[in-house]
């Protein structure tokens, strides 16, 4: 993947990358997020994933051992879309949330957000075209950080070494 595809691509954090060949049931990307204790978030991180250009997604959420308010969020949002899907597990980490995601995905590509994550609406369709017309197995993008004091964002600038991405 280009420098330029990778900025044209850009917006939110994330890798995105294959799932394996062929999609189970048809689905284009498996968007995979860990979930623990991420109540106050979680309405504002649905709002941005379900809301993105591109449609062509599953959306499975880890409940990775919440004790707030957390589950009772994810159902509701499973209830209203189908393209959500929700596992419960005892907590063991984000780590094993995002594996316990892959088992579960039927996407060509995996693209791992966390549950308090912004994207913009054109996201998934930007990293889609950018993997695609390059035919690679990654792709990478920008993003910034939120402050939550100052409602600003500002450039994350530790994501990853532009200069040590091909041209």
């Amino acid at each position: 993947m280009t420098a330029e595809a990778m900025e044209n691509a850009g917006g939110a954090k994330g890798a995105f990358g294959t799932g394996g060949g062929s999609p189970k049931n048809g689905i284009a990307i498996s968007v995979i997020v860990p979930v623990y204790n991420a109540e106050r978030y979680l309405d504002r991180f649905f709002a941005a994933v379900l809301g993105q250009t591109f449609a062509d997604f599953e959306l499975i959420c880890v409940d990775d051992g919440s004790t707030d308010g957390s589950p009772c969020l994810l159902e509701k949002y499973a209830q209203a879309d189908s393209r959500v899907r929700v596992i419960t597990q005892e907590n063991r980490g984000a780590g094993a949330a995002r594996n316990t995601g892959m088992d579960a995905a039927s996407g060509s590509f995996y693209i791992f957000l966390d549950s308090d994550d912004f994207a913009e609406k054109r996201m998934l369709a930007k990293m889609h075209e950018a993997i695609t017309a390059a035919n690679a197995d990654i792709c990478v993008c920008k993003s910034d950080s939120y402050d939550v004091r100052s409602g600003k964002f500002h450039p994350h600038t530790r994501a990853f070494v532009e200069s040590l991405i091909p041209k």
